[in-house]
């Protein structure tokens, strides 16, 4: 499934979804420590497990390697991994999460998609933030990273701090 999806979590099946996300956590967190080991792929490209493992093989080993291979259920995650198929080693574990009735509360039926509208979350998805009742549209870099350091339409510091504790969220 294409991470590119999550745009519209509404048409997924939300194990699936969740399972992406995982995905991404786990990418972003290991892929510090390898920043200048391998060729970077635009994060915003990456649309599948085989772009994932394709442009961060050793990250993907790595992550796969912090898992107990011989817990029950995983032994076709081992088994790829032994055959040097990243690919299908990752794609095995999304299928052991999908089907194991590991964490329960986060298995949740999606809503049917409304016609309704929220003005705050539309405002949101829009980049603009209210806080301290001053609203500001928060800026985005070339590489699509959120400008951290924006002080707000009044050039607050006050307004970033308050920002980057995502209260307004």
């Amino acid at each position: 499934m294409k991470i590119s999806t999550l745009k519209s979590p509404r048409f997924m099946k939300p194990c699936r979804f969740l399972l992406n996300i995982f995905f991404v956590v786990c990418l972003g967190t290991l892929q510090h420590s390898t920043a200048h080991a391998q060729k970077r792929t635009d994060w915003q490209n990456i649309e599948s497990v085989e772009d994932v493992c394709a442009a961060y093989p050793d990250v993907m080993r790595k992550m796969l390697d912090a898992f107990d291979l011989e817990y029950p259920g995983l032994k076709d995650v081992k088994s790829a991994l032994e055959a040097s198929n990243l690919e299908l080693a990752c794609h095995a574990l999304l299928d052991y999460y999908e089907k194991s009735d590991n964490a329960p509360h986060l298995r949740k039926t999606l809503p049917p998609e409304g016609v309704q509208t929220e003005a705050l979350a539309d405002t949101i998805l829009n980049n603009v933030f209210v806080i301290q009742n001053v609203r500001g549209k928060v800026p985005y870099g070339e590489n699509g990273h959120r400008d951290w350091y924006y002080k707000g339409p009044n050039n607050d510091r006050e307004w970033a701090w308050l920002s980057n504790r995502h209260s307004q969220v």
